[in-house]
């Protein structure tokens, strides 16, 4: 789909492997951010350290931290580590915000690609018939209250002077909540995914429209004629009530002299899927070759 129409055939996995591949970027990030964060402030003091004889780089390896702080009126005063945080958190929330806008869309009749099992859906006060997807609206409001709490710990160290300040006592509040937000979801949505059961229809004929203009590319046709040669047809076709499932050899070979009655093999939803060979593309052995390698990486 692309603007909520039909675009191309692909197999509903390739689909699914998207979200796979966000989500392994925000696992990544959170990798990449415990390197920077995983920080002690242990013996910073106030602002300017302590006229004791403190340890803090031996402190800080007794407790487990992958160092120590670098300047002291740094480590009282920033918080950083906590926005970067709320950013990968909110950043991973968006993504399953995405995915369970999905998940909403394909439980209704209109779309009736997926049924969810009954613990993570409910029934409504009025409507005897609905099975509501509620774990997924869940996710995806909630999606917003992790953004909300990002965008009010930036906004809470923008005006700050050097170095502490009560204002930060608000740090952990947003913090802490953009945790608990996420890991919520995280386990819901993965239950919710587990347990459904998902039969997406297959495509219309429109989809293999791009394969009869890269085939005309294919023999040395702009892409641009070839793009207003299969819109007439198109725009032929549909003013007729028809598809691509009743056209003609004739009419191929009308629409543009480079195609030919053998072409008609090309409108294939099937056929127009497994030749999408490019790498990382949405052929079957494409694929297949993604779950491979995600298997790989977890």
């Amino acid at each position: 789909y692309t603007h909520l129409q039909q675009a191309q055939a692909i197999p509903f996995a390739q689909h699914l492997l998207a979200y796979a591949w966000m989500l392994l970027r925000d696992a990544d990030r959170f990798v990449e951010a415990r390197g920077r964060i995983d920080v002690s402030p242990l013996g910073a003091g106030a602002s300017a350290g302590s006229a004791l004889p403190l340890r803090p780089d031996l402190v800080a390896e007794s407790l487990g931290f992958h160092g120590s702080f670098e300047n002291s009126l740094d480590a009282v005063s920033s918080r950083d580590f906590a926005s970067e945080y709320a950013f990968v958190a909110v950043q991973t929330m968006v993504h399953l915000s995405r995915l369970s806008e999905e998940l909403v869309l394909w439980a209704t009749e209109e779309y009736g690609w997926a049924e969810y099992d009954d613990s993570y859906t409910t029934g409504s006060s009025a409507l005897p018939h609905k099975k509501n997807p509620d774990i997924a609206e869940l996710a995806r409001g909630k999606a917003a209250t992790v953004i909300g709490d990002l965008t009010g710990l930036l906004s809470l160290q923008k005006g700050l002077p050097l170095s502490y300040n009560r204002d930060l006592q608000e740090d952990k509040r947003a913090v802490f909540h953009a945790d608990d937000v996420l890991t919520t979801a995280l386990a819901a949505l993965t239950g919710m995914i587990e347990t459904a059961r998902f039969d997406p229809p297959p495509p219309s004929s429109w989809v293999v429209a791009l394969d009869l203009a890269e085939a005309l590319v294919a023999r040395g046709v702009p892409f641009r004629d070839a793009h207003h040669a299969v819109g007439g047809l198109v725009a032929a076709l549909k003013a007729e009530g028809r598809d691509f499932t009743d056209v003609t050899a004739g009419e191929l070979e009308g629409t543009h002299p480079q195609l030919v009655p053998e072409d008609l093999d090309l409108l294939d939803p099937k056929g127009s899927v497994e030749a999408r060979r490019s790498p990382r593309g949405g052929s079957f052995q494409s694929v297949a070759d993604q779950i491979e390698e995600l298997r790989s990486l977890l």
